[in-house]
This record gives C-alpha cells, structure tokens and sequence, in this order.
C-alpha cells in the first residue's frame, strides 16, 4: 500500500482593501455573510476570504478542504492573514477583527505582519514534524509569503507547478477543476523554481459546474451616474461576482472564467449598444447561464447631478455622460434576456431606493 503524505495548505489571504470588503462592512448590509460578521459569533474565515476573493479563494479553500491530510490535532488548511500569523480556513471573523487586518500591509518589511506569521509557522512546523508537506496556495511571484515561510520550512515548502503562468482567477479555476475530479496537482519546491513563465492555455469550461440551473449573468446597463454599482452592492453582492472593466476583451475573459467555474456573474458598465450586449449574452449561452437584464434608468441630468458627488476615479468627464446617452439603446427582452427588468432610483440622491418594473409584457 502506498504510504499517504501528510499535506497542510498554506492559503493567501483575499484584499481587505477592495470594494467587496467596502460592501462587506458596511452597516446596512443586510446580507446574510455581513450580518453574521457583525454578530457576536462572527463568520467563517474561509466563506468571508471566498466572498473578499470570489473565484480565486473558493477554488484554493475547495481544493484545500478536498486534498488535505494533515496530522492528527493540525488543521488542513490555515490562511495567512496581515496580522495574526496562520488562522485555520474555518476559524470565526468578526468585522472588528477585519479592519485591524486590514490596517496592516502585508509586506516582508511589515513587522506586524511578518513577526506573528514567522510565529505561527515555527509553531506549525514543530506540531506538524519534518516529514509533513506544507504547500503554498499563493503567489510566488514575490517574497512577501514566500521568504518567510521558506524560512521556516526550507525545501518542503512547495507550490502546484500548474501555477506558474496564470493569473488569480485561472488558478482558481483549476483548483476548482482539480477538486471536481478528484486528482491532486503536481508540486514542485518553491525555492529554486520558475516562479513566471508564458501563460497557459485557456482552461475548458468545467463539465458539471455546481447549481448549473442557478448560474446567471446580470448585465446591467445605464449611463455614468445611474446607481449601477449602488444596486450591485445592495442586490447582487451577496450571489453574483463583480466584472467592471472597460476593455472588452479583458471583460468578457473574465466573465467567461467566472461562468466557467460555475459562478454567477454581473457585469457592471454601460453596455449601451445590442452589439455589446449580445456579446455577453453569447457567451451565457455557451454556458446555459440564464440571462438577466437590469436597466438602470436614469436621465442625463440626474447621472450629472451624481456624478458631481463622486471623487476620484469614480468621478467621469459631464461629456462622458453625454455622449453614452446618444449612444444608448434601450434593451429589450428580444435580445436574449430571461428577465428584463427597469430600475428607477428613489429618495435620498446618495442612499436611493431601487423601484424594478418588469419590462416582459407578460409579467
């Protein structure tokens, strides 16, 4: 009988800095992951990271949970966090504990982050013995894991050789695809390893990706200004990843990968034009993701009078707006959509209620 090796999976973290952990934290969330953050109880880590990091973290926290055997009294898969060294996947969060984790930069420089982290692995290292395999789910593209850690465990600190090349989000597809089959990737030590190379092939579509029947693509559509990522926040947060970019290409590869994997998407831009539209439409339907149009609904002048309000980034050019009102086309149901709906935002300019009304004729 071939003898098992004892496996513990090191996880890096998801940013606390992104605009999931702004919609995460806030106080009128009322989902049910934030309502548990703000609980006495908390929320696991693992499912707080996997909303944070969407694809990425899942497929490390699933293939995790699938390949780890650890030895007895050590957890299977620990995360490595900014400021409390390697907390076990499944461990609770509170919201306080988040924002402390998120004050504090993980840098090999940072000793409120490496000194815990340099702890918590020699503790792990004398509990889990020299023959236990320690395996980094990360990136070793720099040394802000990798040299702490290696520091500790030295040659047994590995890495899936899969890695090298691909991006966060084609990692965790196929450790999502690693877990579906059941099959354990190769490793290879860290120390002494290509750590960047050409990027792989585009990975095949997962052949029985979870919840099939419930997996959507919400596009929305409406000028700058219109509240499209105020109502993700409020509506969508919770069930569909977030694709915002506007470069075509680059958006409809990463809507591709997140229907792929089996995860509801929404993509929040303009989308003014059948001709975009149809492009995403296209690619749910190479996936049997249902469709779902969400019209935001708002005049030139109220997208102005919002886009005032905003700072930075967020804020566009008054002739952006202009000119996506000349170019866009209303949706219609026709187009492919399941469900089409118009959203009107009510009240307060800068915490507006959503009123939807059907757009179906037969609804």
């Amino acid at each position: 009988m071939a003898r098992v090796e004892r496996t513990v999976f090191l996880l890096s973290p998801a940013s606390l800095g992104g605009e999931r952990a702004t919609i995460l934290l806030r106080e009128q969330a009322a989902f049910p992951l934030a309502r548990a953050l703000r609980s006495p109880a908390g929320a696991p880590l693992g499912e707080v990271f996997s909303f944070l990091s969407d694809l990425y973290f899942r497929g490390k926290a699933t293939y995790a949970r699938a390949f780890a055997r650890p030895p007895r009294g050590v957890p299977g898969a620990l995360v490595i966090t900014s400021g409390e060294g390697l907390v076990a996947l499944d461990a609770r969060v509170d919201a306080a504990q988040l924002r402390a984790l998120a004050a504090i930069p993980i840098d090999a420089r940072e000793r409120r982050y490496l000194e815990p982290l340099l702890r918590a692995a020699m503790e792990l290292d004398a509990r889990c013995g020299p023959r236990c395999r320690v395996v980094l789910l990360g990136s070793i593209a720099t040394d802000k894991y990798v040299a702490p850690l290696h520091a500790v465990f030295g040659e047994r600190l590995l890495f899936p050789a899969d890695f090298v090349g691909r991006g966060d989000m084609s990692r965790g597809g196929l450790l999502l695809r690693s877990a579906d089959a059941g099959v354990e990737l190769a490793y290879v030590p860290v120390m002494g390893a290509v750590r960047h190379g050409a990027r792989p092939a585009r990975l095949a579509p997962r052949k029985t990706p979870p919840m099939k029947d419930a997996l959507e693509l919400a596009i929305l559509i409406g000028l700058p200004g219109a509240g499209k990522s105020t109502f993700y926040a409020r509506h969508l947060a919770a069930t569909h990843a977030h694709v915002s970019i506007d470069k075509p290409r680059r958006q409809r590869a990463l809507v591709a990968e997140a229907l792929a994997a089996g995860r509801s998407v929404a993509v929040d831009n303009v989308n003014p034009t059948v001709a975009k539209r149809a492009a995403l439409i296209a690619l749910a339907a190479a996936t049997g993701a249902r469709v779902v149009g969400y019209w935001l609904d708002a005049s030139p002048r109220a997208c102005l009078g919002r886009n005032e309000r905003r700072t930075g980034p967020a804020r566009v050019p008054k002739v952006a707006i202009f000119a996506f009102a000349k170019k866009l086309q209303p949706p219609t149901l026709g187009e492919g959509f399941a469900a089409l709906w118009r959203v009107r935002a009510t009240g307060d300019a800068d915490q507006p209620a959503f009123e939807l009304t059907s757009v179906d004729p037969a609804a």
